[in-house]
């Protein structure tokens, strides 16, 4: 923040004003007009700013190689706001773990500046071989800044959230109660206040042999959803699906999940093979309308394909990326421009609202698989904890994906 902070204070020195959006990265538009040296200031300012997403909303440590280059452009851009200021030493988190102190201080500012922004202080902490950067920032004529913290998935999402679709999948061992008409006719029984309406998909099985693939029987699962056409829940022979298309929060979706899981109990299943979430999120805002004005909403990170189309209309563009979050699971997550809709509007579950036109696609599928022949025992409270486990990273990797003027939209109500 030390580095926010210091071109606040620039701009409040030479231009008289700063940027006040809660998205930082309008900071750099207002720094470049500061002669000399604005232009290489906001070029220190953006690598920072990229580093901040990585550090509040990224799934992993930042290096120590990061560390030092964050530390680089920081101490260029106090001295660019500040040039009577002490620089910040980039060995710090060498020295003070040399020295065993858990708290390293350059140098703490005491007087307070003329200027209307002003770093206040800075402090390099080092714990067990890992290094922490925390700024203060106090403007002197308001009140402090408050940070922007992500929702907790526990929470409610934002208000006018753009998800619209989310599934939950758990894959076990082959039940044959749940493929026969008597075991379907229970579940449905133990579900039918809930999902009143029941009808059957058709899954086409492949079985693989010496003679290559070859189609199996089909099979009928039982799909049921609620009065509103808004939540289903599919049950097959090795597989138990939760969709909705109106997601109100974590807890409500595993509350749903948990009845789900408590009607097929019956059927003596005993493991569980692979567990599934996925959330698909359509990214609208008001007057954005090319990819090239997603710039203020979406990471930069995201945005690298989509730049090469200018002031062009970007009908698709879709990047795939794999990631492993932990050994036993991983992540796709598919983002880019897109014109008309990611999830049908016509679907077995309707939309709370049909739009069309430009938006960004963000779609996170996350699952748990076992890496080897050990599988997990079939009971509510360890696939409700598995269903967490994935809860977090996912959120986690939407928040990576925006920006803060992406959440103000998001908590706007929108009638």
């Amino acid at each position: 923040m030390a580095g926010i902070a210091a071109s606040d204070a620039a701009c409040c020195t030479a231009l008289g004003r700063r940027a006040r959006g809660q998205d930082h990265r309008q900071a750099t538009e207002l720094v470049e007009q500061i002669v000399p040296g604005g232009k290489r200031a906001a070029s220190s300012l953006r690598r920072l700013l990229n580093l901040k997403d990585e550090t509040h909303y990224g799934l992993f440590d930042v290096g120590g190689r990061d560390l030092q280059a964050a530390l680089r452009q920081a101490s260029a851009l106090v001295k660019f706001g500040r040039p009577d200021q002490a620089t910040l030493d980039v060995n710090a988190p060498r020295k003070a773990a040399s020295a065993g102190s858990d708290v390293y201080s350059p140098r703490p500012a005491t007087d307070v500046p003329r200027s209307r922004c002003a770093i206040r202080s800075t402090r390099v902490l080092s714990r067990t071989g890992s290094v922490i950067v925390r700024f203060r920032f106090v403007r002197y004529n308001g009140h402090p800044r408050k940070p922007v913290m992500p929702h907790s998935p526990a929470q409610n999402p934002y208000p006018s959230a753009p998800v619209r679709f989310v599934a939950f999948e758990v894959q076990f061992g082959l039940a044959p109660s749940l493929s026969t008409q008597d075991g379907r006719a229970a579940v449905y029984e133990r579900l039918r206040d809930a999902y009143p309406i029941a009808d059957a998909q058709t899954t086409l099985r492949v079985a693989i042999g010496p003679q290559g693939a070859m189609p199996s029987p089909a099979g009928a699962d039982l799909v049921m959803t609620n009065r509103e056409h808004t939540r289903s829940v599919t049950i097959g022979a090795n597989a138990l699906t939760v969709q909705t298309t109106v997601f109100s929060s974590s807890e409500d979706l595993v509350a749903a999940i948990t009845e789900a899981l408590r009607a097929v109990e019956p059927a003596g299943i005993t493991t569980t093979r692979r567990i599934g979430l996925r959330f698909v999120n359509e990214i609208r805002a008001p007057g954005v309308e090319r990819a090239d004005q997603w710039t203020a909403l979406i990471n930069d990170d995201l945005l690298g394909p989509a730049r090469y189309a200018g002031n062009y209309i970007v009908d698709g563009s879709e990047t795939t990326l794999g990631l492993r979050i932990e050994d036993e699971i991983r992540a796709i997550v598919r983002f880019g421009p897109n014109t008309g809709f990611a999830v049908d509007p016509n679907g077995r579950l309707r939309l709370p609202s049909s739009e069309q036109g430009h938006f960004f696609l963000l779609d996170i599928d996350i699952f748990w698989q076992p890496t080897d022949d050990a599988f997990l025992s079939f009971a509510a409270e360890n696939v409700i904890g598995t269903y967490r486990r994935l809860d977090e990273p996912s959120h986690r990797l939407f928040e990576r994906a925006i920006t803060d003027r992406a959440r103000d939209l998001f908590q706007t109500e929108h009638s």
